[in-house]
């Protein structure tokens, strides 16, 4: 421990008399290590941390949307699954002072909460009896309700609560940092209380399905059951079922879902960015260990063993390393703060990422590791054959040449290497991302204001009360001062809601009841087209005169008539729903563009829109205001919008105040952020393999400075020494380039499913990125060359 000590006590010394050295490897790795603290953390709450249920290796999903009546029949059939439930997010109203508020929650159906196996912190959980129709008003709330509006209350079980306008009865309090796997909810009531029109129809699949494993039951086994329970069901419901499919999988890889991918390759990224920090970091280490050969030498004369000389030196390659993980402890605090501001879209379980005990263990792991192994090389290479000659100046002469293999010029060549790789990757999500931004959505976003809102069934239960809010509210927009055009639509494109009908065809041959093509469906107001500026390609667009008392009409998309009517003049022709309980027909009387509607890189075009005067499912009682401004700034009209809203129903919550524009933005934001943070690692890892390119040439300019001096003694002009400096290290730069390529065709394969637009292996993105690493690694060259060709002979001499 004394000596111990001691070398502690000495290497600080040693690093402050050297604070240039000190500070360039604190700074390399603070940024190496500082990095790979702070996407760690994300990567390790998304993806390790088991989720926070009981024995949640147990539980697993139906992938996709289910029904809660197909859902039911797996629960009573199944042996293999103990409990299975149920939940899909449905927005709930809280009158209170000031604006009506829209209450972030969920149906709950089956034995979700029994499935999940969370104790409530007061009262009781829902059960499946409690999911019956026509069964008590209950609602269960969470923590974080309870505490704000309930004012931590506890005696809240059995009091009231007035949710869209239908009293209901507090039964339970959910533990603090409960939720369900999708969705932020804080409040949950029983599916077939709260939605009995979805709850008992079979071919409504908006449900999310969670399931726990029997003990002893592997997944195969239970996949092996539910496959053939759904083939029962296939055959019994063929309209709803045939040929569907039913994946069971891990609750856990449902919740991360397609964000696996994105993550782990910025986590592979930022850990190349700590690669080439150790590369750097353990190329400043021989330079250090070099110039100090000397010491070394005398130390190894005056008695001191090798193993005490290297001892000292991982001493104090470990202090900087520590400091250095201390220090990127800082930055990855920061840079985490500034990760979740931007909350990227499609990454769960956010909230819960933090900097603990886990992520500092890891940090501490990765500072220890690092100073070992880029410590223990250059001690090892400086401690190697000391003798008294490595006193003498003239000893060095023979130590390093330009043309002799180095360590230092193969981590330089890494650096370079794996730099290329990461350039390439951030290059070819560039060009994705702007390829992607590039696509026409089919409308124009400019102008536009959007602004959401749910009619409470309470007051909405019937089709009539809803056409005619609808009617009035649309007359109303059109008269705000400052709007040009204003129109309502029920699914508004890019902002994540879809709803897709079977449709059938009047005069097409008969199609087998589930076979039938599919289409998004919209309900509209007259001006929709107009507002959005939605090219109306032939025909008309919808009039007001178009309601229940008139012929229901519909208006087609391009794609619509292209894929299902074969090219056959769609005006006159009429299609219906094929699953409606009235089988009523639309007369096509008009034909639209295209939009792009779930995502600008989805391929979902085929629509049918109605007017929202003609509705047909009294369970669709949501909408999206649309306003086009007369002024650049379309926010300033929300007020207005609002107040009309409000003039019709005072207590009509309203949500997602939102430009246009920021609705494409947030449709492209997780893209945008994995772009983003590729391109800041792949720039940190240009820079740190250019200072070490800079470092190694510059090193051994300084190391040779009495060789120039000869060779310009001997006749040598500055172009040679410029020349050969400069050759040296495009040697290095294209070694460097060789392998980057090598390794990006390998890596960017990864990047496939980020793509759109662009193979992995595009020939212009290896180009550019390849040509921007070698101009700047050139000029990293030329810099110590230009350097080297101003020596002066005779300075350069004098020591000899």
């Amino acid at each position: 421990m004394e000596s111990l000590i001691q070398d502690v006590r000495y290497g600080c010394r040693v690093l402050a008399k050297s604070p240039a050295f000190t500070a360039v490897a604190l700074l390399t790795l603070t940024l190496g290590i500082g990095a790979n603290t702070a996407i760690f953390s994300v990567v390790n709450a998304v993806l390790l941390r088991p989720l926070p249920y009981r024995d949640p290796s147990r539980l697993v999903s139906l992938a996709g949307g289910q029904s809660a009546l197909d859902v039911a029949d797996f629960a009573d059939q199944s042996h293999t699954l103990s409990s299975l439930g149920t939940f899909a997010e449905w927005p709930l109203d809280l009158l209170g002072e000031g604006e009506p508020q829209s209450i972030p929650s969920a149906l709950v159906g089956g034995s979700l909460f029994e499935t999940l196996e969370v104790k409530p912190f007061l009262g009781r959980s829902m059960t499946a009896a409690d999911d019956q129709l026509g069964g008590a008003h209950v609602v269960v709330t969470s923590y974080g309700f309870w505490k704000k509006y309930l004012n931590g209350n506890p005696n809240v079980i059995g009091s009231a609560l007035r949710l869209s306008g239908i009293p209901y009865t507090v039964i339970g309090v959910m533990p603090a940092g409960f939720e369900l796997p999708r969705g932020s909810g804080q409040l949950w009531i029983p599916l077939k209380v709260g939605y009995g029109e979805g709850a008992g129809a079979r071919g409504a699949h908006f449900l999310y399905a969670i399931g726990r494993l029997r003990d002893g039951v592997q997944l195969d086994a239970a996949q092996a059951e539910i496959d053939l329970i759904g083939k029962r069901l296939g055959e019994l419901y063929p309209e709803e079922n045939r040929d569907r499919r039913w994946p069971l999988v891990p609750l856990h890889q449902r919740v991360v879902g397609n964000i696996r991918t994105a993550l782990l390759v910025l986590f592979a990224s930022v850990g190349c960015v700590l690669l080439i920090a150790c590369a750097n970091f353990a190329s400043l280490q021989l330079a250090k260990a070099a110039a100090r050969r000397k010491e070394i030498s005398i130390r190894s004369a005056l008695g001191a063993a090798r193993s005490r000389i290297v001892r000292q030196l991982l001493t104090e390659s470990l202090l900087l390393s520590l400091a250095g993980g201390l220090a990127g402890t800082g930055l990855a605090f920061w840079g985490l703060h500034l990760l979740l501001t931007m909350k990227p879209e499609g990454v769960p379980r956010l909230d819960t990422v933090s900097i603990d005990g886990t992520a500092l263990a890891f940090t501490l792991g990765v500072s220890v590791v690092t100073g070992l192994l880029c410590g223990l090389i250059p001690a090892l290479q400086t401690s190697r054959g000391v003798s008294g000659s490595s006193l003498h100046s003239s000893a060095r002469v023979s130590e390093e040449s330009f043309t002799r293999p180095g360590l230092r010029r193969v981590l330089v060549v890494t650096e370079l290497a794996v730099s290329l790789v990461l350039l390439t990757g951030a290059g070819l999500l560039i060009r994705s991302f702007w390829k992607l931004e590039s696509v026409d959505p089919g409308f124009s976003a400019d102008h536009l204001l959007t602004m959401s809102f749910q009619l409470p069934i309470a007051h909405y239960a019937e089709i009539q009360k809803q056409e005619d809010f609808f009617a009035k509210l649309d007359d109303r927009l059109a008269n705000i001062p400052g709007v040009k055009s204003a129109a309502i639509i029920s699914e508004l494109p890019l902002a994540g809601s879809t709803i897709y009908h079977n449709v059938l065809i009047d005069g097409q041959a008969s199609i087998d009841p589930g076979n039938e093509p599919e289409a998004l469906a919209h309900e509209i107001s007259p001006d929709y087209f107009l507002t959005m500026g939605i090219p109306v390609l032939k025909g008309r667009s919808f009039r007001r005169q178009d309601n229940q008392s008139a012929e229901r009409v519909a208006i087609v998309t391009q794609t619509f008539v292209k894929e299902l009517l074969q090219g056959r003049d769609p005006i006159g022709l009429r299609v219906r729903w094929a699953r409606a309980e009235k089988p009523e027909w639309f007369t096509i009387v008009g034909v639209v563009g295209d939009t792009k509607h779930s995502a600008l890189d989805a391929d979902d075009a085929s629509a049918i829109y109605t007017p929202l005067t003609q509705k047909m499912q009294p369970w669709k009682r949501w909408g999206v205001v649309v306003v086009r401004s007369r002024t650049s700034d379309p926010l300033s009209l929300a007020a207005a919008l609002k107040q009309q809203i409000w003039s019709l129903d005072p207590q009509l919550p309203l949500t997602k105040v939102e430009t246009m524009e920021e609705v494409m933005a947030l449709s492209v934001a997780q893209k945008r952020f994995n772009t983003l943070l590729l391109g800041i690692f792949a720039g940190s890892a240009l820079a740190l393999a250019i200072v070490g390119i800079y470092g190694v040439i510059s090193y051994l300019v300084t190391q040779r400075t009495h060789e120039i001096g000869i060779r310009m003694a001997l006749g040598a002009q500055p172009a040679d020494v410029l020349k050969m400096v400069v050759g040296h290290g495009l040697k290095l730069v294209a070694l460097g380039l060789i392998g980057g390529v090598i390794g990006a065709l390998a890596a960017t394969r990864a990047l496939r499913a980020l793509l759109f637009d662009i193979k992995p292996a595009d020939p212009l993105t290896f180009a550019c990125a390849a040509t921007m690493l070698f101009c700047i690694a050139l000029l990293a060259s030329y810099v110590p060359a230009r350097r080297a060709a101003k020596v002066d002979p005779i300075v350069a001499l004098r020591d000899e």
